[in-house]
């Protein structure tokens, strides 16, 4: 197995993982966006995962309560604008919870192996 994940692109790998979780996380919340409450259907191309804290950090990419289902018009907004989805965000979770995944969100070093990113995806394809 070990010599068939080097195989594989990091790059592929990182996609799939983002798709299952993706695909895991609208459906986990109903194709509901988490901001405004606009209701969308699977495979619309309305309804996004967005997060809160960029995917850039992989520390919370692939983290529950980092993402929430969002439709286009409120993901997009939320790279100019997060006020809307950080208040949305402390009503539902509080304010510790936001600092306690701000922190996470900050820290470095995260990384994630190939098999890694294979589990990832394997995970979130078995929630769906």
């Amino acid at each position: 197995m070990r010599s068939a994940v080097k195989q594989i692109k990091r790059s592929t790998l990182v996609k799939r993982a983002d798709k299952a979780f993706s695909e895991y996380i609208r459906e986990r919340d109903g194709y509901q966006c988490f901001t405004c409450g606009l209701v969308g259907a699977e495979k619309d191309g309305v309804m996004q995962c967005g997060h809160l804290f960029t995917r850039v950090s992989h520390s919370t990419r692939w983290d529950e309560l980092n993402s929430h289902c969002q439709c286009r018009g409120c993901n997009m907004l939320h790279e100019h604008d997060p006020h809307r989805y950080i208040s949305r965000f402390i009503e539902k979770y509080g304010l510790m919870k936001y600092e306690e995944l701000y922190a996470k969100h900050k820290q470095t070093g995260t990384k994630f192996s190939n098999a890694d990113l294979l589990l990832l995806e394997k995970l979130f394809l078995e929630k769906l």
